[in-house]
């Protein structure tokens, strides 16, 4: 069995090392990057004046790693096993008799479908998954050892624990509600207080300690404001969430499994799920879990009030559904609830002749979705560098600031595209080029019929944050697709062949 443990830990942790690689800097580690090369970790630690602890935690970790991608992807591996570990830990706890199903809450935590953000590292560890694991340790602690001796001890660990989550991130406070919920809900009324006093406490020093006010998501005077306005579709938006949380993300990812054998991932993702279903049902069939207990409604519910507790703040200020991919870190409050409940569905509506086979199904599609994610990543960085290449000559030969409107690529940001796209070029052309979305383009620079001088367009310091040329616009470029290979045509197509600063292209 040894051995079996051995080849499910590799099959899991080489496609997050390799996503996290291939893919670096992805998500808001372009933000890190950004920051670092306009003033270094000292510029990380002042741009985070919303969230202190956190960005201490970042700018201190920058210090010793730099852009060296190796310290981030290690930290990466090791903060999503944490999280795994103890996500699968809660579910011993809540089901002790279906023992073999933390190895799929485990794989659950881990694989790119509830949360699709297993391949950032540091910038979405301090502030997400470390609040977030601190909360579930402590809840976890109060579920084992709560009712023992000593519990007063305890609860003042856990609380401890709580404070400190929340002190760093607004995530140790929706994973703190989620965790009440869940307690309340199982009757014990020492561990919710224990994990309340604590989240209220941490959430206290958090506003003391941070501006909440520069963003206005997470003040809740103003949300208040905004939620009392238009009260109505939010609890139809939070059943939605929930829904997706517990079944409709999982079945979208067993839609996504592909089958086609031309494609290079197919031919790495679909033996890979096959091979981490076939190590878990040998696990499950060596007799950690087997046969179906008696249904435990009252947990079930317990988990589904959790879930439902960790996206109320979610649903009430962002709203349902999300748009972009790194947009899903706001369900990691609740991660380990729903990994939890779904599982549990299984455990609750399979026979026990079937439920090995279900699980191994589960696996499958955890396995493929883990896979298939990190060649995602690799061809999303290379993407990225052809589109570099195609549009630095461009940037070359423009006099001064260089804006091309683009719509996003597959739900990443415009900073994303740029800072991926520019790793390899030089200080000053980094410092020539921008790019905006269409609609915002619309607003700040009219409609593309029009007919407008790039230098009297100039954009603000507050949408640049890039080091930039001093000076006004010097050529604005639209592209209807970010990473297709034709070339980007002038913005405005009303010109009627008027010369504009900066209109020359490029010789090939």
């Amino acid at each position: 069995m040894g051995f079996l443990w051995i080849a499910l830990g590799l099959l899991v942790s080489i496609p997050l090392v390799l996503g996290a690689w291939w893919g670096f800097p992805v998500q808001d580690d372009t933000y890190l990057v950004r920051l670092l090369h306009m003033g270094g970790p000292d510029l990380v630690l002042s741009e985070h004046v919303t969230r202190p602890l956190s960005g201490w935690i970042i700018s201190s970790f920058a210090r010793v790693a730099g852009e060296h991608r190796f310290a981030y992807v290690l930290a990466a591996l090791a903060a999503w096993w944490l999280l795994a570990a103890l996500c699968a830990r809660l579910w011993v706890q809540l089901f002790p008799e279906w023992k073999g199903g933390a190895l799929a809450v485990a794989l659950a935590a881990v694989a790119p479908v509830l949360t699709r953000i297993q391949f950032t590292s540091i910038t979405t560890i301090a502030p997400c998954v470390l609040p977030v694991s601190l909360v579930l340790a402590a809840t976890i602690l109060l579920l084992d050892r709560a009712e023992r001796r000593g519990r007063v001890a305890v609860g003042v660990l856990a609380a401890g624990l709580c404070v400190l989550a929340t002190a760093i991130s607004e995530y140790g406070l929706a994973t703190g509600a989620a965790a009440i919920a869940l307690l309340l809900v199982l009757r014990r009324p020492f561990p919710a207080l224990a994990v309340g006093s604590g989240v209220a406490a941490g959430y206290a020093l958090f506003r003391v300690i941070s501006n909440v006010r520069i963003h206005t998501e997470t003040d809740p005077g103003l949300q208040f404001v905004e939620i009392v306005s238009r009260p109505m579709p939010r609890p139809f938006w939070l059943l939605s969430a929930v829904w997706h949380c517990l079944v409709g993300a999982w079945a979208a990812a067993a839609s996504e499994v592909s089958l086609e054998w031309g494609s290079r991932s197919t031919l790495v993702a679909v033996p890979a799920g096959i091979a981490i279903a076939f190590v878990v049902a040998r696990l499950l069939g060596s007799g950690s879990a087997s046969g179906r207990a008696e249904t435990h409604v009252r947990r079930l519910a317990a988990l589904a009030a959790a879930v439902a507790s960790g996206l109320v703040p979610v649903v009430l200020i962002q709203g349902w559904p999300h748009r972009l991919v790194y947009e899903t870190r706001w369900e990691l409050p609740i991660l380990a609830f729903a990994s939890c409940a779904t599982v549990a569905l299984f455990y609750t509506l399979a026979s026990a002749r079937y439920l090995p086979a279900v699980l191994a199904v589960f696996a499958f599609v955890a396995g493929d979705r883990l896979v298939a994610g990190a060649f995602e990543q690799r061809a999303l960085a290379a993407d990225y560098e052809r589109f570099g290449r195609l549009i630095r000559p461009y940037v070359q030969q423009s006099p001064g600031l260089l804006v091309l409107v683009a719509p996003e690529v597959d739900g990443q940001s415009d900073l994303d595209a740029m800072v991926k796209a520019t790793l390899k070029w030089k200080a000053e052309e980094k410092a020539k080029f921008w790019i905006v979305r269409p609609i915002p383009a619309t607003r700040r620079f009219g409609p593309r019929l029009g007919c407008r001088n790039p230098a009297n367009l100039p954009l603000e310091p507050v949408d640049i944050g890039w080091p930039r040329s001093e000076g006004p616009i010097a050529r604005i470029l639209w592209k209807s697709s970010l990473l297709e290979p034709d070339p980007p045509e002038d913005y405005f197509q009303g010109c009627c062949g008027k010369a504009l600063p900066g209109a020359a292209t490029p010789s090939p």
